[in-house]
């Protein structure tokens, strides 16, 4: 028998689909395969799927889709729900097939591997229940199959939701190909951690977010779909639905304005993405929970947290008792606080107000080579994109001129000179403050 898989070649696609589904930058990193072939529909009726090691789970399957022009298979991971309902990315399907939900049944194969109770089965699809893709935080859609299976599906956790540095267990399908050029699938099977608080996913930090961020997470193409389950309960509480390289994350640092090669570090730690059931609405016959308490912000929109962030690990350093030390071996001045140049994350202290008038004689007076704290945020990651909440202290060498003015309320003006830049200001005395 002649098969089409001779003429096919594999692609790591930026989209699931035709170019009319989706816009914007976060496609880029999607795991969806595609393959050209000849006729798309007859390439998935001869569909192949095989288990990696000698078993696997009943209910992980490979999804083959034909594009609308017949002239590429689409390729995701899908998992059984029910006895005729499976589960994947909404970013998987195209377009036509969500807006034609009868048109599905030639279009959209699901294969179940051979295992050790079940040899491979084939399914066909009898409907798109529903399916539901934004900014990546709603990705998901469910198939209801022509027939029943006998396999048992796996089990939904749509109430508990993630905590931070939780395992979970990802079964995948892998496109492969043999010598003879033919495709198939391969299922997979790795274990994931989930992480809170990266810069990528800041709001991404309690159980009731629908945005999951995972590390050491080795996925590629062909992975959109895959189920995050519980390693302790057995029970799926996510699905996985896109990967960040290194470039996607420098290209966002870079748009913040920070240079990736000083803040990131060497080797990132697989850093991948995923929803959260807790926030997904289930067919009825599946979950009728609905979570009151689901988190809805956005998560591409927080970035500028970061450095609020740093500027709050800074200032809860300084809360320590350097300054009030520091401020016991001043004569001239007192009450010092936080200052910091705009744009700059170089911090030291300047003179809030102006205490022993009657030390300073008449004219400027210049305290020259004085010892000034200043501090410097630490601004690293480590391998999963999380703040690495360091601030290094160091003495500085600067100079401070004092100079009476005419001003009633602000008398005294104030030149700081600290790593090579001037500022000026204003000060008034400490007893009217």
């Amino acid at each position: 028998m002649r098969y089409l898989w001779i003429t096919a070649i594999l692609i790591i696609t930026a989209a699931c689909g035709q170019s009319e589904q989706h816009s914007g930058t976060e496609l880029k990193n999607q795991l969806v395969a595609r393959f050209r072939v000849l006729d798309a529909v007859k390439q998935i009726q001869n569909d192949d799927v095989k288990c990696a090691l000698n078993d696997c789970p009943d209910y992980v399957a490979k999804l083959a889709i034909a594009d609308k022009s017949n002239t590429q298979v689409l390729v995701c991971t899908a998992f059984l729900i029910s006895d005729d309902i499976v589960m994947t990315n909404g970013h998987c399907i195209p377009e036509y097939l969500k807006k034609d939900v009868s048109s599905c049944t030639d279009r959209i194969g699901v294969t179940f591997p051979k295992n050790k109770r079940f040899q491979k089965e084939r399914f066909v699809c009898a409907k798109v229940l529903s399916s539901s893709y934004h900014h990546l935080e709603l990705d998901y859609s469910f198939i209801k199959l022509t027939k029943n299976t006998k396999r048992v599906p796996l089990e939904i956790d749509n109430k508990s939701g993630f905590v931070d540095h939780e395992q979970v267990e990802v079964w995948s399908m892998d496109p492969m190909h043999s010598n003879s050029k033919r495709f198939f699938g391969l299922i997979k099977r790795q274990t994931c951690n989930i992480f809170y608080n990266s810069f990528i996913t800041p709001n991404f930090n309690h159980k009731n977010y629908p945005y999951v961020f995972l590390g050491d997470c080795s996925i590629r193409g062909g992975n959109s779909g895959s189920p995050l389950i519980s390693v302790i309960s057995g029970k799926a509480k996510g699905i996985l639905n896109v990967r960040y390289p290194h470039s996607t994350i420098s290209k966002i640092l870079k748009g913040h304005g920070y240079d990736p090669n000083v803040i990131l570090p060497f080797k990132l730690g697989a850093l991948a993405g995923g929803n959260n059931f807790t926030c997904m609405d289930f067919p009825a016959e599946v979950s009728t929970y609905t979570n009151p308490l689901c988190d809805e912000r956005e998560i591409y929109a927080k970035h500028t947290q970061l450095k609020k962030d740093w500027i709050k690990i800074l200032l809860d350093n300084l809360k320590l008792k350097t300054i009030s030390d520091w401020n016991k071996r001043s004569n001239h001045l007192t009450v010092w606080q936080v200052y910091t140049k705009a744009g700059r994350e170089n911090f030291t202290v300047k003179p809030k107000c102006i205490k022993k008038v009657e030390a300073l004689t008449e004219g400027p007076n210049t305290l020259g080579n004085i010892t000034i704290p200043a501090w410097t945020l630490n601004k690293r990651f480590d391998p999963y994109g999380r703040l690495l909440q360091k601030v290094h202290l160091e003495t500085t060498q600067g100079t401070l001129t004092i100079q009476k003015t005419a001003v009633n309320d602000k008398p005294f003006d104030i030149s700081l000179l600290i790593h090579s830049f001037t500022d000026n200001f204003n000060v008034g005395y400490c007893d009217n403050i």
